[in-house]
């Protein structure tokens, strides 16, 4: 990928889009006046490189937060986040795994709308927490609003990266739950397939807290 004047066009009209509906940590119908400061945008290649671009994001902010041992990721069963060997060890179907284990250590399996055990689930030592507000590979599953609240809760008080995979279900539908970091994909319109990752994190190396990243797959400007 070089630079290109639409990249940065388009770009920068997803983060204003993102901060106007309430992303970014800006409330509804807020805009900066020269857009979210630190905000960044990735266009890569597909759905799942997405996801591994916002596991590794997750990792580093995790290693920043809480040193070398916070490295763990949270999962859910039924969980679909691509065939990619990261986004893959983060997909809770032995299906899919069996043929490529042994895959990435770390990973922890909990249960969707299950609010007990979180505690146990998300542990200091947890960098992401990966999932899907509506699931669609093991049926269509959707996560209560109640429980992501709690979810991001527990992931707040240790510290941990929540990840929101909307891909399957596509962009922004589930707006009013997006997380830190939100992974949509297959957008369409007017013949254009837009897949993108937002996030909101602390960066050691920014005063800003609103720093975010979009990760746009299977998008040629």
């Amino acid at each position: 990928m070089y630079y290109n004047g639409p990249s940065a066009a388009l770009a920068s009209l997803l983060v204003t889009l993102t901060q106007c509906e309430g992303g970014l940590g800006y409330p509804g119908g807020a805009q900066h006046p020269t857009g979210a400061p630190g905000a960044k945008v990735f266009f890569a290649n597909s759905g799942t490189e997405a996801n591994e671009g916002a596991l590794k994001v997750a990792r580093k902010v995790g290693k920043d937060r809480g040193g070398p041992t916070k490295t763990e990721i949270v999962c859910f069963q039924q969980s679909f986040h691509g065939r990619s060997f990261g986004a893959l060890s983060v997909t809770s179907n032995s299906k899919y795994q069996d043929p490529f284990a042994p895959l990435v250590p770390g990973v922890r399996v909990g249960e969707l709308n299950q609010s007990e055990g979180l505690e146990d689930l998300i542990t200091g030592n947890t960098c992401a927490v990966i999932v899907e507000p509506i699931q669609g590979e093991g049926g269509v599953h959707s996560a209560d609003v109640q429980w992501m609240r709690e979810l991001m809760g527990r992931a707040r008080d240790t510290g941990a990266v929540v990840i929101f995979d909307e891909i399957q279900v596509s962009v922004s539908h589930n707006s009013d739950r997006i997380g830190p970091v939100f992974v949509g994909d297959k957008g369409r319109h007017s013949g254009i397939f837009l897949n993108r990752s937002t996030s909101e994190m602390e960066n050691s190396a920014c005063s800003d807290p609103r720093q975010t990243l979009m990760l746009i797959p299977g998008l040629n400007c």
